[in-house]
């Protein structure tokens, strides 16, 4: 029981931490209107983990570390659940 809950956990932080490569990789077209509905719910499901983050961070010019950091502890939470429960 426990062994499955900690695959789905893990599963959840892989789409979201895929989720989050694809918000990365739209912000490089800047053609992409902001205001269309997919991009609108991209910036709604990753907003609570990227800004407090992003606030936390030393701004480093136009390069956006947060992701980078956010990702990594995804997968510090995803090690410690899967030690945890299996």
């Amino acid at each position: 029981m426990l062994n499955q809950l900690a695959v789905i956990i893990g599963t959840l932080i892989d789409i979201y931490s895929v989720i989050i490569i694809v918000w990365c990789l739209l912000s490089f077209f800047p053609n992409i209107d902001s205001r269309h509905p997919a991009f609108v719910a991209l910036r709604a499901i990753t907003a609570p983990v990227l800004d407090p983050i992003r606030r936390m961070l030393p701004s480093i010019g136009t390069i956006d570390v947060g992701p980078i950091l956010a990702i990594f502890l995804l997968r510090i939470i995803k090690s410690l659940v899967f030690a945890l429960l299996t």
